[in-house]
């Protein structure tokens, strides 16, 4: 649900806490599919200070995908972010 939510052109949602929610590298991909196309999320916290994330290397190419859109050069000009 959250995916869809995000995706949603009625979404107002401008941070996102997940801290201790572990998402892992599942969540990490459909957070990530959620993401595209959001126009309002400005901040994603996805931990708290004293845990460690158990999102890889794979969970974390689902983020580049989306922040790094390569499709077209208008794309990738408009996804220039600082992560």
């Amino acid at each position: 649900y959250l995916s869809t939510s995000l995706q949603s052109v009625s979404c107002h949602l401008e941070n996102l806490y997940l801290g201790r929610m572990n998402i892992g590298d599942d969540g990490a991909e459909v957070l990530a599919r959620g993401l595209i196309g959001n126009k309002s999320l400005r901040c994603l916290h996805l931990r708290d200070d004293d845990e460690d994330i158990a999102i890889t290397r794979a969970g974390w190419s689902a983020f580049s995908a989306v922040l790094c859109d390569t499709s077209t050069v208008n794309n990738t000009y408009l996804s220039n972010h600082t992560v």
